[in-house]
């Protein structure tokens, strides 16, 4: 080979290296490194520009592990040998990098040492900025932005081609609130809710749905419960329509919550101690459907009295004791006429009663009395072969049974 064409040839491999140099440079190192070029910046921003001054002169950092941010302050932090918290910043002025993919140039890492307790410096205010500026020259190397676009992979590509149904929907209800004072419907208001499509627990006759108040109602969680598809059937044969036993639930929680009241207006408030309440339930059409509305209740649910009068769970407790004390209340007060069942919620805040009457049907139209689950007599006579009247019963004046 001439010597025209070594000379070439060793120009071209020259070149190449130079190339391949820029191009490792401006990706950054990946897998491990070896050492990294370090310039350690003051702790603190100073001056007019609120920059970091620094401190010596650029340092050789060895760096044996894998190329992470955590490894890089790691390392610094052993070259350095300080306990301080290590910040890797993007220059002089800052920000903070949060992660290693971030950093565009390897040639020199800035770091502080900062107390455990500091936070990583921030973007400058919008007067420093403008204080900067006018101090500063044309030719003045600037930092530039990184803005990092999720990778999407092509599996979620192709989804992307089809319909993703949302979790939620937005539903606008118009409420009724039944008034017994008044013994009768109040106006509808309008609210919005964002509800789930998935019901998250279910009873006999209902589903119940979480939903978030959106507008018209106090913000918080709520629970929508629709009628099971197969039990509409039976409702209607009994109560003619699903409208007409979904205002009679409402009714009836409204007539339960008054016994509550009333019992808590009556007892001894210190030997007593606390008791049960049941929040306000709102009717409303969902679709064509008809619900009820009523808020969430936080916690582990509990069943202290059945519909069909039997006794549930630690007989012992005192809230169990309150529950036969309340259900023995309400038939004493209702000049034992009626007898508020189904004694369930968490802790003292109730939900769902069943009210059972001493008449089932009435005489004049043979409807029945309040609801599906009213078992009458026999849940009357169950319950009152179980209780024996505890010190509640007596700290409310109740008549032995």
């Amino acid at each position: 080979m001439s010597k025209r064409n070594l000379e070439w040839e060793d120009y071209k491999e020259k070149i190449t290296k130079k190339r391949t140099g820029k191009k490792k440079d401006k990706a950054g190192p990946s897998g491990l490194c070896g050492s990294i070029t370090v310039q350690r910046l003051s702790a603190n921003v100073e001056g007019k520009c609120q920059k970091y001054s620094r401190i010596g002169a650029l340092t050789l950092v060895p760096l044996e592990e894998e190329v992470t941010l955590p490894n890089i302050k790691a390392a610094c932090k052993s070259h350095f040998k300080t306990n301080l918290e290590c910040d890797v910043l993007t220059g002089e002025r800052g920000p903070s990098y949060t992660d290693a993919s971030q950093i565009q140039n390897w040639k020199v890492i800035h770091i502080r040492f900062i107390e455990k307790s500091s936070e990583p410096i921030q973007r400058q205010s919008e007067p420093a900025k403008e204080k900067c500026r006018s101090m500063a020259t044309e030719n003045r190397p600037k930092i530039a932005k990184s803005s990092f676009a999720a990778s999407v992979p092509l599996s979620k590509m192709l989804k992307l081609g089809k319909v993703i149904v949302p979790e939620v929907d937005i539903a606008t209800l118009f409420l009724e609130e039944f008034s017994l004072t008044e013994m009768r419907w109040l106006e509808p208001f309008k609210t919005t809710f964002s509800l789930e499509r998935k019901s998250f627990d279910s009873g006999g006759f209902r589903d119940a749905y979480l939903a978030k108040a959106i507008s018209g109602i106090p913000k918080g969680k709520y629970v929508l419960k629709r009628y099971k598809e197969d039990k509409v059937a039976e409702i209607k044969e009994l109560f003619g329509t699903t409208e007409a036993h979904t205002r009679k639930v409402i009714q009836m929680n409204a007539l339960a919550r008054n016994f509550a009241q009333n019992l808590n207006l009556e007892r001894p408030v210190v030997e007593y101690g606390p008791t049960f309440k049941y929040s306000k339930v709102y009717y409303a059409n969902f679709n064509g459907e008809y619900i009820t509305v009523e808020e969430f209740i936080e916690g582990t649910f509990a069943k202290y009295i059945n519909n069909n009068g039997e006794i549930c769970g630690d007989v012992s407790s005192e809230i169990s004791l309150k529950a036969e004390a309340f259900v023995h209340f309400t038939y004493v007060n209702s000049n034992q006429q009626l007898m508020v069942s189904d004694i369930q919620g968490v802790d003292y805040w109730l939900c769902d009663p069943e009210i059972a009457s001493a008449k089932l049907i009435d005489e004049n139209d043979s409807s029945i009395f309040f609801c599906c689950g009213n078992l009458s007599t026999t849940a009357i006579d169950t319950f009152f072969q179980a209780h024996s009247c505890n010190k509640f019963c007596g700290l409310l004046n109740l008549p032995p049974t």
